[in-house]
């Protein structure tokens, strides 16, 4: 049995920041399109909350489209890589 020490796990997409926002931006890539299916799934479940934590939010784009369509008072938009974060830190200061 190999010990939790031995495995290597990558735990974060090879990409992040920019290119990562640039990827899910582009509707050319089929991500583009898995995207917004995902946000409209989540903008069911979260119709009606006024709080919202978005765990994950990378650079923002799914904690946008619900903060845009859903009714939420506060959204809070959490990610471990910080290339991801300061991208989404320029995303609300060019959207406003």
């Amino acid at each position: 049995m190999r010990s939790l020490s031995m495995i290597k796990v990558d735990r974060f997409p090879p990409y992040h920041g920019l290119e990562w926002d640039r990827k899910i931006s582009n509707s050319d890539n089929p991500n583009f399109w898995k995207y917004g299916v995902a946000n409209l799934i989540f903008l069911d479940h979260i119709r009606d909350k006024k709080l919202v934590l978005d765990l994950g939010c990378g650079t923002g784009g799914s904690t946008f489209f619900l903060a845009e369509e859903g009714k939420a008072e506060w959204i809070i938009g959490v990610d471990l890589v910080r290339d991801m974060i300061k991208v989404a830190k320029k995303n609300v200061i060019n959207r406003g």
